[in-house]
């Protein structure tokens, strides 16, 4: 008799401080180049790209959006299959503290990935 399927939520913190920021939208900048975009509502698929460029370069949260990927943190896993994942971006202060003072990430606005087309084997909600 097969085993029934079991889910699990997995919950990890990742700080990372962004050591050279020019270098970071640059690389990123490239991927927004290459990335294949889709008209979201009434822009279109190449307004779409010229806002992710605009957020790019207005914000680090937004470069580094490009380059996290959840899903793989359960990378190559035999028996084990990537069902969906969520990222949320904050900045700390100089003390480590996210929004009112408290310990921990502030969470950023909601993805700025939409209208992006990604090359994923797993579906995600980023």
């Amino acid at each position: 008799m097969d085993e029934a399927r079991r889910r699990f939520t997995i919950t990890a913190e990742v700080l990372v401080e962004v050591t050279d920021a020019a270098i970071l939208r640059r690389a990123v900048l490239e991927r927004v180049a290459e990335a294949g975009f889709v008209a979201d509502g009434d822009r279109s698929a190449d307004q779409v790209r010229a806002a992710e460029r605009d957020a790019v370069h207005a914000d680090d949260a937004a470069a580094l959006d490009w380059v996290l990927y959840a899903d793989a943190i359960v990378e190559n896993v035999v028996g084990v299959e990537v069902v969906g994942s969520t990222v949320s971006i904050g900045e700390e202060d100089a003390t480590g503290a996210g929004a009112g003072g408290l310990p921990g990430l502030l969470p950023c606005s909601p993805s700025v990935n939409a209208g992006r087309t990604t090359a994923t084997t797993a579906p995600a909600s980023r």
